[in-house]
């Protein structure tokens, strides 16, 4: 079974259903098959300005994200986004 390629519209579109990804201003990057988020560096996002560091929030909310974004694409047009019930990194 062959996939459909991602367009960059059904990337944006998916990003655009979820809140947080337009708070954090993670946008989409496509290289021929292969689709890379980025997370834009800004202050808002620092957890510790001592070091500074990322908040730890933010890096498991961009994972999370990701991957709910590569879910939906892969789903296809019209299904349900998936609920996390749960996320854990160490």
């Amino acid at each position: 079974m062959s996939e459909a390629p991602v367009s960059p519209d059904a990337v944006a579109q998916a990003l655009h259903q979820i809140p947080y990804a337009r708070f954090l201003g993670v946008r989409p990057e496509l290289r021929g098959d292969e689709l890379t988020f980025v997370l834009p560096y800004t202050e808002a996002l620092i957890g510790n300005p001592m070091l500074p560091a990322l908040h730890g929030g933010v890096v498991g909310a961009f994972m999370e994200l990701t991957a709910v974004a590569q879910l939906a694409l892969t789903a296809g047009a019209g299904a349900h986004l998936p609920k996390t019930i749960d996320i854990s990194i160490d």
